[in-house]
């Protein structure tokens, strides 16, 4: 089953992360709901990235899973690779969707 696209992002030009990444042209983007195939792919993006550590891996976001129900998004090209990712949690206590990234 295909995940659902939340949303289309047209055309954003270029795009450069870290040292390890390349430059790469993204046409078009879609914006989805992370999923537990992406753990992989998404680790992978973030040890590449400038900014990224341990903190936004799904390895260690995963470790808290039981107290947080995970709201993550994942940017991917027209190939559905990742190329940008968004860490998210909800907070039932208070209602609330909250990220530290």
């Amino acid at each position: 089953m295909e995940p659902e696209v939340i949303a289309r992002v047209p055309a954003c030009g270029n795009l450069a992360g870290g040292d390890n990444m390349t430059v790469q042209s993204v046409r078009t983007s879609n914006i989805r709901a992370y999923e537990a195939r992406d753990a992989a792919a998404w680790d992978q993006l973030i040890r590449q990235s400038a900014n990224g550590t341990f903190l936004h891996t799904q390895q260690f976001l995963s470790y808290h899973g039981d107290r947080f129900a995970d709201r993550s998004l994942v940017v991917t090209d027209d190939h559905d690779r990742i190329v940008g990712v968004f860490p998210a949690a909800e907070v039932s206590a208070v209602s609330m969707i909250v990220t530290a990234g």
